[in-house]
């Protein structure tokens, strides 16, 4: 394959990825100062179907579009002042989602259970850096954080975590071409590691 044509696969993965995240993530429910988003949900699926460099530049892309205004954000919400506001720390996280997800797949050959541990450990890490910026943004306790921005949370992003890894490990099994000719960082759902 060409590099115009690698380029031009690249391109158009990390688009529909990104379209997907600006389709989903608006939609919330209202829960106080943090809304029910599907947010992760939507975050969780693209990283568990694409690249580390598919999945990372799709939700740049997204975050680009949202602080630039666009609607994309809960609640058909854009602009700047979301990211720097009380909910940017979760957004912001959604970066270090989109890269540990598929990493931990792709070494563990996408094995199921790869899918699963690998979403749990993204939503530790949005977890605890939503929480400190809540705290500094707010302002309040790191505990008063946690109780009001995580806790609430807990059982339905447990059910997206659930619903993410489960139709991520089908669709990157039925379609490995999601994950194929993008380098070092590609491998689909039985794939063998490359050491």
């Amino acid at each position: 394959m060409t590099k115009t044509k690698k380029n031009l696969r690249f391109l158009t993965k990390t688009a529909a990825m990104a379209a997907l995240l600006a389709l989903f993530c608006p939609m919330a429910i209202p829960v106080g100062p943090v809304p029910v988003t599907l947010g992760v949900f939507a975050v969780f699926l693209i990283a568990s179907i694409s690249t580390v460099s598919v999945s990372v530049s799709a939700v740049t892309v997204y975050l680009v579009l949202g602080a630039v205004g666009l609607p994309v954000f809960s609640g058909f919400e854009g602009g700047i002042h979301k990211l720097v506001g009380v909910t940017g720390g979760f957004l912001v996280s959604y970066l270090f989602a989109a890269a540990v997800i598929p990493l931990i797949i792709r070494r563990a050959g996408g094995r199921k259970w790869a899918f699963f541990v690998s979403m749990l450990l993204a939503l530790a890490g949005i977890y605890l850096c939503g929480a400190v910026w809540f705290a500094i943004s707010y302002p309040s306790s790191l505990g008063q954080a946690f109780a009001t921005a995580v806790v609430p949370f807990l059982l339905p992003d447990a059910l997206k975590i659930v619903a993410a890894s489960a139709l991520g490990y089908l669709l990157r099994k039925r379609f490995p071409l999601l994950t194929a000719g993008q380098g070092i960082d590609s491998g689909g759902a039985g794939a063998g590691r490359k050491n």
